[in-house]
């Protein structure tokens, strides 16, 4: 027998995937497309960036934390 997902219960998880969309994004464009490892205002970018970048990486963690409850919640095991 096979068990099938109701789609309204995945509105949450999409929802949560396109977050993690937004904020990696965010990371690419505002960051790493901006470093210039060759240039001290690259470097001091980083520096200044990092607290920013840390608490994007924490949002990730989280939504991914909670992607897979939600998966578990639904009977998908990783």
């Amino acid at each position: 027998m096979i068990n099938t997902i109701d789609k309204d219960d995945l509105i949450g998880i999409v929802t949560m995937v396109d977050c993690l969309r937004y904020t990696v994004q965010e990371l690419q464009d505002d960051f790493f497309e901006k470093y210039d490892s060759k240039n001290k205002e690259g470097v001091a970018y980083i520096a200044w960036e990092f607290n920013r970048n840390r608490a994007r990486a924490e949002i990730i963690n989280h939504f991914l934390w909670d992607i897979e409850q939600e998966l578990n919640k639904l009977g998908v095991k990783r």
